[in-house]
């Protein structure tokens, strides 16, 4: 191992005089998964020797030589290593694969220029071939040379007369080096060249996007490329999707609207650009393109799939409204009367009896029973409406949604016996989530009735499953069913009582309730979770002054509760969210920090804290 000459001289008299190694095959194979197990473990003293010894009795082998010339270089012996791959060269003369790798071994030397000779002679070796480029580029990007390869790929373009070579891989680097225009501007050319990829380009370019002066260089290149080819559709599909990361809804929607032109495309690509909208919250503008896409006389098929959508979106931009209050001020194309509660059903109804049977109806009914149930609080109405669903959705996923929510609602009709029909023919689903969910409620509802050990057998089951939101309701509901149940029965059993009314929302009967149950058994383990209740629902009947001192009494009073930093969290919440006082807020969420400065809600209140003195995030 001292002089590693003489590893060569022997190599080339093997070479010459080579000895048949059949008989030794089984044992070289033995020997090289030793020396790769060595490899593996980073232990490159003990691989090394086997992988020299491995070479010296079959030097033309290239997985040896391969590994050999790893191992020299772990260990920094880069003579050796420049020798080895010296003595390859002479079995495969001007190979560009060794040439460029021993380059790279002379960079590491640090013999810079010596490396930079090689990788240039690769190149001279066939300068119109595109690959010779890729191979020294890639040399030159594991040790992070990253404008040296920039200049080499835009050398490689003016040599081979190419100027579309490498678009990909400028537009990495460029991006790399946070030249964002640059990156854009090959982004561009190569859509041109590939328009299927654009997706894959949003993708790419994305990375780039959480910096804001890389989303205005895009938009910037795009809207300069566009004014070349205006009709070229997939360019401008970029640049409304690069407004729409810049949450320029209004604008990209004007880009569609010329899009859906161009392609003749009668409101499917508005229809598009709506789901898109709704998908991010962006209701107003969701509701104005599935306007307009219906007013470009779209295909037949998509019609009542662009109906929902916009009773959809009329639902959530009146998701604060109930049925008296005004609607808000209208923007864009929207008429104020269309923003209401009342509007949306009328549009799901619409729909309902236009497609009677099909999917879309039932589409339609769900919506209609979710509005009937929250906004309007008809619960006969709502029920009606589930019952349509499950009817015209048999065999879809609606309809077992649409049986879930009129479980729901015969729960908060107090129909307990039928809501657990409903639920245990669900835990018959071929639908895993759907089968827990209706275990769940049949564990509420026993909860509900006192049948606690029943609640606990089925939420034992659930609590064991690997970590989801509903094991993790399962788990908290059995928790307390146990904490209480023995010691604390009676009061468990008003508990549940008390939780029965807050679920069917007749929230001033729960508030009397649950305050009964404070009177009655104030040193139940349980008198904090009621008290709690008490101020959630008091918020529930906006009577916050009243719900502040609920949650104070916990974080005052109670001082072996757990609940105490969380009751401090409503407390400035309320003051923040609902009263709009932003001094007792911070006060209250300091206070939070002070008491309890290990507790889970305390980077929120320091967050809020900030946002409410007007501090940067």
């Amino acid at each position: 191992m001292k002089n590693g000459r003489w590893i060569l001289m022997i190599v080339l008299v093997l070479a010459v005089h080579r000895v048949p190694l059949m008989g030794q095959e089984p044992e070289a194979i033995v020997k090289l998964r030793l020396a790769q197990s060595f490899e593996r473990a980073g232990d490159w003293e003990r691989a090394v020797p086997i992988y020299e010894s491995l070479l010296l009795t079959d030097p033309r082998n290239y997985v040896y030589f391969e590994a050999l010339r790893r191992g020299y270089v772990q260990l920094r012996e880069y003579d050796k290593a420049v020798e080895l791959i010296e003595y390859r060269l002479t079995l495969e003369q001007n190979n560009p694969q060794l040439l460029a790798t021993l380059g790279s071994v002379y960079y590491q030397m640090g013999k810079e220029s010596t490396a930079d000779s090689l990788w240039q002679a690769v190149v001279r070796l066939d300068s119109k071939n595109p690959s010779m480029y890729r191979l020294i580029a890639g040399q030159m990007l594991e040790f992070r040379l990253y404008d040296r390869a920039i200049d080499l790929f835009t050398r490689a373009r003016k040599i081979t007369g190419d100027p579309h070579l490498f678009l990909s891989e400028l537009a990495n680097l460029y991006g790399a080096f946070q030249q964002y225009g640059r990156a854009a501007e090959e982004f561009v050319q190569l859509l041109v060249l590939q328009p299927a990829q654009l997706s894959d380009i949003q993708s790419r370019i994305s990375v780039f996007f959480g910096r804001p002066e890389a989303i205005t260089a895009t938009r910037e290149v795009v809207a300069r490329a566009l004014t070349k080819r205006e009709d070229f559709v997939p360019l401008r599909q970029f640049y409304a999707w690069v407004l729409m990361e810049e949450k320029r809804y209004d604008a990209a929607l004007e880009q569609y609207r010329i899009i859906d032109r161009t392609m003749r495309a009668r409101g499917a690509q508005l229809f598009k650009f709506a789901e898109r909208a709704a998908d991010e919250g962006e209701y107003r503008i969701a509701a104005s393109a599935c306007d307009e896409a219906l007013k470009a006389d779209p295909p037949t098929e998509l019609i009542p799939l662009i109906r929902l959508k916009y009773a959809r979106a009329i639902e959530e931009l009146t998701i604060d409204q109930d049925t008296t209050a005004a609607p808000p001020a209208p923007r864009r194309a929207i008429p104020e009367s269309a923003l209401s509660s009342g509007t949306a059903l009328k549009l799901y109804a619409s729909v309902a009896q236009e497609y009677s049977g099909t999917r879309h109806a039932a589409q339609a009914y769900f919506r209609m029973g979710i509005l009937q149930r929250d906004r309007f609080r008809d619960l006969d109405a709502a029920l009606a409406a589930f019952n349509e669903a499950v009817r015209a959705g048999a065999g879809l996923p609606v309809a077992e949604k649409a049986l879930l929510e009129r479980a729901d609602v015969l729960v908060a009709k107090n129909d307990l016996e039928k809501a657990r029909e409903t639920y245990t023919l669900l835990s018959s689903s071929r639908s895993a989530d759907m089968r827990d969910r209706a275990l769940f409620h049949l564990a509420e509802l026993d909860y509900y009735t006192a049948e606690f050990d029943s609640a606990l057998a089925v939420l034992g089951r659930l609590a064991a499953q690997p970590a989801t939101d509903l094991a993790n309701d399962a788990l908290s509901l059995r928790y307390f069913i146990e904490e209480n149940h023995g010691l604390f029965t009676e009061a468990l059993k008003a508990y549940a009582s008390a939780d029965l009314l807050c679920r069917q929302k007749r929230d001033s009967e729960a508030l009397e309730a649950f305050r009964s149950i404070l009177r009655r058994f104030p040193t139940a383990l349980l008198a904090d979770d009621a008290a709690f209740t008490v101020g959630e629902l008091l918020v529930r009947l906006r009577r916050y002054d009243d719900a502040v001192k609920a949650f104070r009494s916990i974080a005052d009073d109670m001082p072996s509760s757990i609940l105490r930093d969380l009751a401090l969290m409503r407390i400035g919440e309320v003051y923040e969210r609902e009263m709009h006082v932003s001094p007792l807020a911070i006060e209250t969420y300091e206070e939070l920090l002070r008491l309890f400065p290990g507790s889970i809600h305390a980077e929120e209140a320091r967050k809020r804290i900030r946002r409410l003195r007007g501090d940067v995030l």
